[in-house]
């Protein structure tokens, strides 16, 4: 999570301090703008997989402490997947802003 934090951070930084499309065209806005893309779809996945698991869990009968982790892991990455659009989307505003 760390990982995603310092990217987003990054990319957030990055467009407040843009104040030319080349500022955002660059290098390092590009790369870091697809890392924080991958790291969402990484993210979408691991839902994904974590609400499969604990939907069969559920459907098993199990129950218990494991239940309310995974909710709670779910929950931090669904947090964190909005971060990251709401990044992103403040990237590509100010890129059509500059452009």
């Amino acid at each position: 999570m760390d990982v995603v934090r310092g990217a987003l951070t990054i990319l957030i930084e990055l467009t407040d301090a843009a104040t030319d499309i080349v500022d955002l065209q660059g290098e390092l806005p590009t790369e870091i703008n697809q890392a924080c893309v991958m790291m969402r779809k990484k993210l979408a996945k691991t839902v994904e997989a974590k609400s499969m698991y604990a939907n069969m869990v559920e459907e098993a009968g199990y129950q218990g402490e494991d239940d309310a982790n995974a909710i709670e892991q779910i929950t931090i990455y669904l947090e964190m997947i909005d971060h990251i659009d709401n990044g992103l989307k403040s990237f590509n505003e100010k890129y059509l802003q500059l452009k």
